[in-house]
């Protein structure tokens, strides 16, 4: 598996910024969104009690 790094589609930047609040990684030089939803940190909503 090659590891590449990551760029910026819109403006080829590879200053990107994690967010693990809102699963997301965003360029921080044009604001553009790379990806989104990569882990779901909310609460799960399943109950476990009868």
């Amino acid at each position: 598996m090659v590891n590449k790094q990551k760029v910026c589609p819109a403006c080829e930047s590879a200053e990107l910024i994690y967010d693990p609040e809102r699963g997301e990684i965003v360029c921080a030089k044009c604001g553009y969104v790379i990806e989104e939803n990569i882990i779901d940190m909310g609460p799960e909503w399943r109950a476990f009690d009868a």
